[in-house]
């Protein structure tokens, strides 16, 4: 075959053999076998949809309006095929196929026209062996088509510039016009030849060849047939999908030039899987082969204009996606693959023979890589036919499902009357806010919610908190490839019920970041439903994202179930990049734990602001005079629940008095000191009456015993109880019973009595009643640096071990009374809770505190006193203060 391509090389018209045409014969039939096999064997996904919708139009004007976000060139050949062909998938994509083929010989005749009939002949056969092209024709969708017009263009443009005829310039212009009407990145297109004309004529200085009049004349022309589509469509598209968009930034540019490199090789329908990365460095290296060959044709005068279309090309191409809004995928590059193909093989081809037959066998190696790898399960199309399979095997006619998209969801369609689904199929319209969503949701049924991983329509969760609104256990799962299912078992009897409030959260120095306008009541559920709570703010100051977590608190104070939401709007805008006063919601779905008895459990709210950067996230301050307030918790309202139907999993029997769970705070093993608190928590199954769980020490010197007067249920229940280290337990073994069973071990470590006061700075002798004296403070010599953290030291001597384990909080405030600088733990860094002291023991607390963004130099008062973590109440000293002042006047540098 080298013997063949080296004829008459530079003149790649003239001296074709039988021979020679019946090898370029061959060569489309393996690329028609290769593309052909498997044509069928994945189901149509979300763009195929649209295309399959438009060829089962009745009408060819129908056809042509079927897609409102594309032009309608490529809908009107499916249409006029599907007469021929059918509908079937096969059908679908073996249009895409049939114009494939012709890109082959025109990649040929590019790479010939470049650099000689040698380079032709490596330019189609990196063409067949093409992964992209071989995607392109197994998709029902244009990109074969974009291809085929673009080499047309590319082909017309190098025949201009050297020598114009009149088949160039009506190829170019018809080719112009059809590529405007194919695809949206058209206006690209046109606007690459312009600009690489422009350049063509500034670098030759003259303007004769092409003619720029005759140039002027057909682009004008083209515009002007472009121009009713422009009007009536192009303008509208930045805003026909409001899906979450990916922005590029500086960072991303080493990964975006890799992804660019490999789309040229690579199928682009599913990037590789991390675990694959071995494939990737294979697939990189090899064509890092392709890089050296393109690069060698470019440095060549005769490569050098094709580079700079592909440079261009690909340069107006990101930005036109920008522009539009759309994230760049590797369907967008099929266009370029044949004139990447043509470049490398301008370069492979003044390599020699076994450099050049290297370089061919690695473009095989990458395609069959690249093809093995797309066509696993794991990077298959969205399977939309198993989606509706299952979906006709288990619903009924009064049974609905749900699904967002800005138009139909028409790859859920083509399957439904295919296998015959009996239940309603509703589309959501993408961007849509509750009010316009309520009307749409059903009333009666089940509600199965299809979730499209690609179409991040529902940033927020809206429609699985509203669904999970008062149902009686989680959905049920299915998923298939690019898409989930939550199968809710009965549709929501009522939608949460709002309430106007006005509570405004500020960040540590006071700046207002957000306000939230209203609230979801909480309703008085059954302790087995879960509950769902929309929060709608109105965005402040703040340039991060805003999240809300809501946290319910159980019988002992803990909190016993959380769930967060992000603040987004309808059109699935994050906080950080809305300005002050639009509007944000969330909608937190939360559920108390399996078993959980009946009674009240306070719910409460926390917003918190979470930075992409550092990812630490920040809790805001929550307005202390509109509701009791716990921390940066503020109430939200009561759960007053029913006792909840909790039935043990069918694979677990019912079992009378059974104790079927156990967790433990701290872990069995752990070593516990004076006064730490033991939390148990169980789950019993069957009927009948707890039993007393106790704490004692082997010697049998003490014992903690608790229990929860509830008898039990028939099914689960969960009780939750906490035990104490007694003061005066000393050193050893501790053993945690449930009635006569041993559940756990801990080894107490007892804290030695210290009873003589240490040196001080001064004494301030400020009584908490409930707990004991603090004596006075160590503080450090000279001015607090607000660069450091200083370290203050309390005295505390104690009456006696407290009824609840108590924080310190040690402040400075500034002269407005803002803090400045803080400190809160329990005593001694948590090894001494205030329920382990003992009477008359001296204790040594160490604080060190650190300075916030308010701090300035000056002049600081510093205080110092105790509250309880579950409530936020301070302990009040006998004055009836409920702080302490430790120094007036404290000098800050």
């Amino acid at each position: 075959m080298d013997s063949l391509a080296n004829q008459n090389d530079s003149k790649p018209g003239r001296g074709i053999s039988a021979t020679f045409l019946a090898i370029c014969s061959f060569v489309l039939l393996i690329a028609f076998g290769t593309r052909l096999l498997g044509l069928d064997s994945q189901s149509l996904w979300f763009d195929e949809g649209w295309s399959a919708y438009a060829a089962q139009r009745p009408t060819l004007v129908d056809a042509f309006n079927a897609d409102a976000t594309n032009p309608p060139l490529y809908y009107g050949l499916l249409h006029f095929a599907a007469s021929a062909f059918g509908t079937s998938e096969f059908a679908l994509r073996f249009v895409s196929l049939l114009i494939g083929l012709p890109v082959i010989p025109l990649t040929f005749y590019l790479g010939a026209q470049v650099a000689g009939r040698r380079a032709g002949v490596i330019a189609a056969l990196l063409a067949v062996f093409s992964a992209p092209l071989w995607w392109a024709s197994q998709e029902a969708r244009m990109y074969t088509l974009l291809a085929l017009l673009v080499l047309i263009c590319a082909l017309a443009w190098e025949r201009l510039r050297r020598r114009p005829t009149r088949l160039a310039w009506q190829a170019l212009w018809v080719a112009e016009v059809l590529l405007l009407y194919t695809h949206n990145t058209g206006p690209v297109i046109a606007l690459w030849l312009n600009g690489v004309t422009l350049l063509w004529w500034v670098t030759r200085r003259q303007l004769k060849r092409p003619s720029w009049r005759l140039w002027f004349a057909g682009q004008i022309l083209v515009g002007l047939l472009w121009l009713p589509y422009f009007a009536t469509r192009f303008l509208a598209l930045p805003g026909a999908n409001n899906a979450i968009q990916t922005r590029l930034t500086v960072e991303d540019l080493p990964a975006l030039l890799l992804s660019l490199w490999n789309g040229f090789w690579q199928a682009p329908p599913r990037p590789i899987p991390p675990l694959e990365r071995e494939a990737i460095l294979v697939i990189f290296a090899l064509t890092a082969v392709l890089l050296i060959a393109a690069l060698y044709a470019a440095a060549r005068p005769a490569g050098r204009w094709l580079a700079l279309h592909i440079i261009a090309l690909t340069g107006g191409l990101l930005a036109g996606l920008l522009v539009l809004g759309n994230d760049l995928h590797g369907r967008y590059l099929v266009m370029l693959v044949p004139l990447m193909a043509a470049l490398a093989a301008a370069g492979l081809a003044r390599w020699p023979l076994a450099l050049r037959g290297g370089a061919l066998l690695a473009a095989l190696a990458v395609f069959a890589l690249s093809v093995a790898t797309a066509v696993r399960p794991e990077n298959a199309h969205d399977d939309a036919r198993g989606m509706v399979r299952y979906y006709a095997e288990t619903l009924a006619a009064d049974d609905t499902v749900l699904a967002w998209s800005y138009a139909d969801r028409y790859e859920l369609a083509y399957y439904w009357e295919r296998f015959g689904v009996p239940a309603r199929r509703v589309t959501l319209p993408e961007g849509a806010d509750l009010e316009i969503v309520r009307p749409l949701l059903p009333t009666t049924g089940r509600v199965a919610l299809n979730i499209w991983y690609t179409q991040r329509a529902d940033y927020r969760g809206m429609m699985g908190c509203l669904l999970a609104h008062g149902v009686d256990g989680p959905p049920a799962e299915f998923t298939t490839a690019g898409m989930t299912n939550l199968l809710f078992e009965r549709a929501p009897e009522s939608l949460p019920r709002m309430r106007s409030v006005q509570w405004t959260f500020a960040d540590g120095l006071g700046t207002p970041m957000a306000t939230v306008r209203a609230a979801a009541d909480v309703p008085g559920f059954p302790s087995h439903q879960s509950m769902c709570l929309p929060i709608e703010l109105e965005n402040g100051q703040g340039e991060a994202d805003l999240k809300a977590a809501v946290l319910v608190r159980g019988p002992l104070g803990d909190v016993i179930a959380q769930t967060d939401a992000v603040f987004a709007t309808a059109d699935q805008r994050l906080t950080s990049t809305l300005l002050p006063g639009e509007r944000a919601d969330a909608f937190p779905l939360i559920a108390l734990p399996f078993g959980s008895p009946s009674g009240n459990y306070p719910v409460y709210l926390r917003l918190y602001t979470s930075h992409a950067d550092s990812g630490e996230p920040k809790d805001l301050e929550p307005p202390r005079d509109q509701g009791p307030v716990v921390g940066r918790d503020l109430l939200l309202g009561v759960w007053d629940a029913g006792s909840g139907t909790w039935l043990p999993p069918a694979a677990a029997p019912m079992e009378a008095d059974r104790l079927s769970g156990i967790d433990l705070a701290p872990a069995d093993g752990a070593m516990v000191r004076n006064g730490d608190a033991i939390r148990v928590t169980l789950v019993w199954q069957g009927e009948g009456q707890t039993e007393v769980v106790t704490l004692n020490d082997e010697a049998g010197s003490w014992s903690e015993s608790s229990t929860v007067e509830q008898a039990l249920i028939p099914g689960v229940l969960r009780q939750w109880y906490v035990l104490r280290v007694p003061a005066e337990a000393a050193s050893g073994t501790v053993v945690l019973r449930v009635g006569d069973s041993e559940i756990a071990r801990f080894t107490v470590e007892a804290a030695p009595m210290l009873t003589e006061l240490p040196d001080m700075t001064y004494r301030i002798d400020a009584s908490f009643p409930e707990v004991g004296v603090l004596v006075g403070p160590s503080l450090p010599d000279g001015p607090m640096q607000r660069a450091t953290e200083p370290l203050v030291s309390l005295v505390w001597q104690a009456e006696g071990p407290s009824a609840e384990s108590y924080t310190v909080f040690v402040q400075l405030l500034d002269a407005s009374g803002q803090v400045v600088a803080q400190s809160d733990a329990v005593p001694a860094s948590g090894t001494r809770p205030t329920t382990g002291w003992r009477a008359g023991e001296v204790v040594i607390d160490e604080h060190r505190l650190r300075f916030n963004e308010r701090a300035t130099p000056g002049t600081a008062r510093l205080i110092a006193g105790l509250y309880d973590p579950l409530t936020g109440r301070r302990v009040p000293l006998s004055d009836g203060l409920d702080y302490a002042v430790i120094a007036e006047a404290v000098e800050v540098e």
